[in-house]
């Protein structure tokens, strides 16, 4: 199945302000008596029938595109009508773009320099810009290659698309075509005449690769191809350096006390840089109603395989051959058309959340210190559990008799800091900052947040220090 679609090509578009023109004739007072510039007028097909707002844009600009302020664009209304608005007063091109139609330039021609310039007088509305589009005749001409893997072999449901360069100073519409191979690796593009840039992509299970013609890595080392009318140009072909592999690892995951844990989430990953292509292999699988996996697709090569299970707040993780750590894993040779098995892991589900408490005490008398700030930061986090500390338990106050406690903390390592100035009767009281942070160093000129709190209120503000 073939797309073809014509896109909308303007960086003006990222600046819209989603600005709606009425008739042409209440546009021109408007920017009359806002003191704006504005140029006005219709959009018709041809035959004479208004362009709708969905199918049509207009765009302004003068010979110096890269000026914003040089820019102005609007869609066009239901009846025909346009108004572009904010401009600056001097000479401007003026630019229809719609769907399914040639570009046409003011006054009714295709190309930038045959364009006549529209004058645009201070605090004035020039009306009378029209424009009649015509039809584009798509289908002019034929792209047709085939694309393969890195053995020759064809790669079936590959996707290959072309597209025409931009022209950010005529503004000229981008063409995209899109398809995807059949079963012997072929495809066919049927596209308008033009310059053509052409990529083929294929996914296969964990791998996904992309080239440019002649086969390159890169857009920019793309080479351009030419589309001619009536003309199929042949041999546009792509070799891509993707392998499907013929191999199998499968296992079950356990708990330690022997049942089948559904869900769990097993990788594979290359041991080492000799598994090609290397770094870019990640498979994964989850395990079935009996906890077992089966992770197909595997080029030959030395993989280290890791499982992890959560269940409510409880996680277990093992890494091949029952590691705690990648490092200590034991790596899993496969051959190329084996299936290597079964690889069984035996997880130890413990609780990932625990808690923090204690007692905050002055250090002169040893008396309880009410409504101490205590917050935690976490310094070491395990990557593959992953737990979030949720919002609420990060930090929390003292109560009166000095203690606290935080609950629902991942596992992990974590920095614990105490503010306490000690406990402030009701009042107006006054609070200095030495202008250190929370390392003890002195911060430099700027703006910087505070927070007060009490058993009831919470004060946020913003401060300035000048040094």
């Amino acid at each position: 199945m073939q797309l073809y679609r014509a896109i909308e090509v303007a960086r003006l578009l990222q600046k819209s302000s989603n600005q709606k023109a009425t008739a042409i004739a209440k546009s021109s007072s408007r920017a009359r008596a806002t003191g704006l510039q504005a140029i006005a007028g219709l959009v018709t097909t041809s035959d004479g029938t208004p362009l709708s707002r969905i199918k049509a844009i207009l765009v302004a600009f003068t010979a110096n595109a890269d000026s914003t302020a040089s820019k102005g664009f609007a869609y066009v209304n239901p009846d025909g009508s346009y108004l572009i608005e904010h401009l600056l007063p001097g000479n401007f091109y003026v630019v229809a773009q719609a769907d399914s139609f040639e570009t046409q330039y003011y006054n009714q021609v295709a190309r930038l320099d045959q364009a006549k310039l529209v004058h645009v007088a201070a605090s004035d509305t020039t009306t009378g810009i029209d424009f009649k589009l015509q039809k584009t005749s798509p289908g002019t001409g034929v792209i047709s290659g085939k694309v393969t893997n890195a053995k020759g072999e064809p790669l079936p449901g590959a996707s290959v698309q072309a597209y025409t360069l931009v022209d950010s100073l005529s503004l000229k519409p981008q063409f995209w075509i899109y398809t995807t191979t059949d079963s012997a690796g072929h495809f066919r593009l049927e596209a308008p005449a033009g310059e053509y840039v052409v990529s083929a992509s294929a996914y296969i299970g964990w791998q996904s690769v992309t080239r440019w013609y002649p086969n390159v890595s890169t857009p920019d080392s793309a080479k351009p191809i030419v589309v001619q009318k009536n003309v199929d140009l042949k041999n546009i072909d792509f070799k891509l350096p993707i392998v499907q592999g013929n191999s199998v690892i499968y296992g079950t995951v356990k708990s330690d006390d022997g049942r089948g844990l559904i869900g769990a989430f097993v990788e594979v990953t290359p041991a080492d840089d000799q598994t090609k292509p290397g770094w870019k292999i990640w498979a994964s699988a989850g395990t079935d109603s009996m906890g077992q996996y089966y992770i197909p697709n595997l080029p030959p090569g030395q993989y280290l395989v890791h499982a992890q299970y959560w269940e409510d707040i409880r996680f277990g993780e093992q890494w091949h051959k029952l590691a705690d750590t990648r490092e200590r894993a034991t790596p899993v040779a496969v051959e190329e058309s084996q299936k290597v098995g079964p690889i069984d892991f035996q997880l130890k589900l413990r609780p990932q959340y625990g808690s923090i408490y204690g007692r905050v005490t002055a250090d002169a008398d040893g008396n309880p210190i009410a409504r101490a700030y205590i917050e935690v930061s976490p310094l070491k986090r395990n990557y593959y559990s992953g737990a979030p500390i949720g919002f609420w338990n990060w930090n929390t106050t003292t109560n009166e008799r000095g203690e606290y406690r935080l609950d629902l903390l991942p596992e992990g390592e974590y920095l614990i800091q105490v503010y306490a100035d000690g406990a402030l009767n009701a009042g107006v009281h006054r609070i200095n900052w030495n202008g250190r942070n929370q390392a003890g160093h002195q911060v430099g000129t700027g703006l910087y947040l505070y927070r007060l709190e009490s058993a009831t209120v919470t004060l946020r503000g913003k401060m300035l220090l000048l040094q």
